[in-house]
């Protein structure tokens, strides 16, 4: 939801501040590996 809108695949959409936080807080603690990357390939 955060990448696609930009890559023109859907449209923006608001995200609560609670799940960008959540998000954020399992990123840290290494929970990535099905994340894209900013290139569109899976992060390793």
């Amino acid at each position: 939801m955060l990448i696609y809108p930009e890559q023109g695949f859907m449209i923006s959409q608001p995200v609560p501040e609670d799940v960008r936080q959540a998000f954020e807080r399992l990123c840290r603690e290494g929970f990535t590996s099905r994340l894209l990357s900013t290139t569109g390939k899976a992060s390793a």
